[in-house]
């Protein structure tokens, strides 16, 4: 497995992985996958990655400041 920097064509993939984490219920509050534009503006850009394995994403990671959602409370 390797770790690199995610870029924008990665989405698609990410994208996938991130439906999944909704489905479970575990892994986000969101309710659905937000188009690529929303993410990328709520993301900090140096600190994005996605673990490769046999040409495939496998997962991702990526930092985000702290979220204003009162969801926490």
């Amino acid at each position: 497995m390797k770790i690199r920097p995610m870029s924008p064509t990665d989405w698609p993939a990410v994208a996938q992985i991130y439906l999944e984490g909704i489905e479970t219920g575990f892994a986000t509050f969101e309710k659905q996958v937000p188009a690529f534009e929303v993410w990328d503006k709520a993301h900090t850009r140096s600190c994005r990655l996605v673990a490769n394995e046999k040409n495939s994403i496998v997962g991702w990671a990526a930092l985000s400041p702290v979220s204003g959602r009162c969801v926490y409370g």
